[in-house]
């Protein structure tokens, strides 16, 4: 028997304020996070990937991670069967937020 898990966050901007205070509300209901996408969904668009890389690396970021001992590490590129279940269930729910709230207004 397998069993998945996918944590989504729902954030009002891609700014390292706004990742930290995410990364700090899933670490507050589970465990740190050992291993994490690579961003190859985000390569159809470079100026995406440039600014999730930033975010990543910003220095607000990294001296969080360095306090709760939080080591980075990325599923390597071009490895599409590390990723694959995480990607399948992501895109499931994705499509199951997008229909819930296709009418309501968002305010976060």
């Amino acid at each position: 028997m397998c069993t998945k898990v996918v944590h989504l966050e729902v954030v009002s901007d891609t700014s390292s304020q706004a990742l930290l205070t995410a990364l700090r509300r899933f670490i507050s209901r589970s465990d740190c996070p050992s291993y994490s996408d690579n961003g190859k969904n985000f390569t159809c668009l470079a100026n995406q990937l440039k600014a999730l890389f930033e975010i990543l690396n910003s220095t607000l970021v990294q001296e969080y991670a360095a306090s709760q001992f939080i080591r980075w590490h990325v599923i390597p590129p071009y490895s599409p069967l590390l990723g694959e279940i995480r990607e399948s269930a992501a895109k499931q729910s994705k499509n199951k937020l997008v229909r819930a709230c296709r009418a309501a207004v968002r305010n976060f």
